[in-house]
Order: structure tokens, then C-alpha cells, then sequence
């Protein structure tokens, strides 16, 4: 390990991405709710120094594009992409905000919507598919950016809809573009190279 890599890992906000994906959790976002999740990580990008580009998806228009899925209406859905750096190489680091309902609560040996630490984990909806993954990302590209000058632009995409076909990803995909992307899906801690979808 180099110097710049010790110095990087040794500013990750541990206390600061826990603190985020707790109240990340609490934040419901089933699928066909997301917005108020979507506006709380617009927040905290900005306050992460990102030029936040917030909209709102038009699925009329969307659906006429050939790889658009998703399988029942929604009233509304919000786009967050976060920029950071300039340049011409662009990486774009991407998660979907949306999980899945809880279900049955009895089912559960912790309430779904608060984040509990247990023997080194961290329960509560969405901790694993995918909030887990956008806190560890975000915070990550923060010790990256704050010892690092950036050669070309971070892109930081929270996309809605993932459960349902992932007409948030190929909204973002039809307004940005990059020269590669990480895509914080969960996969049993294996790297992925490639991934067939909206991307």
C-alpha cells in the first residue's frame, strides 16, 4: 500500500456512513416511493460538494424507449445524479435507491425501517440491497476526493425502480454518460466485470 492509498483509507467516516445509512433506512422507499429518499440523498450529496442534478422522470416519454421495463404505473419518480471534478474521463458510481416492502414484521427479528447493529452487521431494510452499498460508496469517494485531485469527473447516480424493470437506471443512462462504472449491486462480495441491463 502507498502512501495516497493509506491516507485515503485512513479518512473514511466510518461514524459518518453508519450515521447516513441509519437514517437512510429509516426513510421508506418501496418500490413506486422513493422520492423522499431521492431528495435526502440529494442533500447529502450536495453537502458532499457534488453539483446535484435533481429531475423529474417523464415515464410517458420513457416508455417509448425500446429497452424501457416496468410493470405498474407510477405517479412520480425523481433522477439525483451528483457531479464532482472536471475533465473529460467520467466515472460514474451507481445505486438504486428503491428496495422491496417488508413483508410479514413477524418475520423479522429487528423493525425493517431502523437500522440495528448486531455482532458486527447492520439489519434493516435495504442494508444489503442497496443502501448499504450507496453509504459505502459515498463515503468512500469522499476520502478519495478529499486527498485526491480528480483527473475527470465522479458522477455519483441514485436510481429509483430497480425491483421493477429499472426505469430510473435508463433515465439516468439516456441524460449522462461515462467512460466506465461501478454499480454497488450486492453479489455475494464478488466482482462483477460486466453486467448485462440499462447501463
Amino acid at each position: 500500500m502507498n502512501a495516497v492509498e493509506k491516507r485515503v483509507l485512513d479518512a473514511i467516516d466510518y461514524d459518518g456512513m453508519y450515521k447516513f445509512l441509519e437514517e437512510l433506512v429509516y426513510i421508506p422507499s418501496f418500490e413506486g416511493d422513493e422520492s423522499k429518499a431521492q431528495w435526502y440523498m440529494a442533500k447529502t450529496l450536495e453537502e458532499h460538494g457534488y453539483a446535484v442534478d435533481k429531475w423529474e422522470i417523464d415515464f410517458q416519454e420513457l416508455s417509448k424507449h425500446p429497452n424501457f421495463s416496468m410493470s405498474y404505473e407510477r405517479e412520480e419518480g425523481i433522477g439525483v445524479v451528483g457531479v464532482k471534478g472536471e475533465g473529460d474521463r467520467i466515472l460514474m458510481l451507481c445505486g438504486h435507491i428503491d428496495t422491496v416492502a417488508p413483508g410479514d414484521i413477524s418475520n423479522w427479528d429487528t423493525i425493517p425501517l431502523v437500522a440495528t447493529r448486531k455482532d458486527g452487521r447492520i439489519y434493516g431494510r435495504g442494508t444489503n440491497d442497496m443502501k448499504g452499498g450507496i453509504a459505502a460508496a459515498l463515503f468512500a469517494a469522499k476520502a478519495v476526493t478529499d486527498n485526491v485531485k480528480l483527473k475527470g469527473k465522479l458522477l455519483f447516480a441514485s436510481c429509483i425502480g430497480e425491483e421493477d424493470g429499472s426505469p430510473g437506471a435508463l433515465a439516468t443512462a439516456l441524460r449522462y454518460t461515462a467512460d466506465a462504472g461501478i454499480v454497488m449491486e450486492p453479489s455475494e462480495t464478488k466482482l462483477a466485470p460486466k453486467v448485462a441491463g440499462a447501463i
